[in-house]
């Protein structure tokens, strides 16, 4: 009856990591970025509209999925760490006042996947399960987010 008991546990245990990593997002960048891992701050930096270029001065250019799409939530809350709506308050706020803008809104994985390969200094994001779309596609790579 204890090893049933345990091999259920281990069972869940491993069960919840693959559910885990499914439910991760990586953040894609156009392959002309010269960077290959961006600090969280950064991250958050760009996606708050406040950094607007990269290292070797190329313009940023962001992308993001409606605030009801999965991988949006996702990428807000794990990624960044907010809500979708707190983001899009900040993005209003800027858009509002003059002194910011919003990110570009795409209506689809697909249309990130596009978007993000022929804009030279684009930065999206991507579900674990879309990024077997972008396996072939020389036009964008993963940044290691730290």
């Amino acid at each position: 009856m204890l090893k049933s008991v345990i091999a259920v546990l281990i069972y869940l245990f491993l069960a919840s990591g693959v559910v885990a990593d499914s439910s991760k997002v990586e953040v894609i960048v156009n392959r002309q970025v010269s960077i290959e891992a961006l600090a969280l701050r950064d991250l958050r930096a760009i996606y708050s509209m406040k950094k607007r270029f990269w290292q070797d001065n190329q313009p940023i250019t962001v992308y993001v999925l409606p605030n009801d799409a999965n991988e949006h939530r996702l990428f807000s809350k794990k990624r960044l760490n907010v809500f979708p709506s707190q983001l899009e308050s900040i993005w209003y706020r800027q858009v509002y006042t003059g002194t910011g803008s919003a990110p570009v809104t795409l209506s689809s994985i697909e249309e990130m996947i596009e978007r993000v390969a022929e804009t030279p200094g684009a930065i999206g994001y991507l579900g674990n399960e879309n990024l077997e779309k972008i396996k072939n596609n020389e036009n964008i790579k993963i940044l290691n987010i730290n």
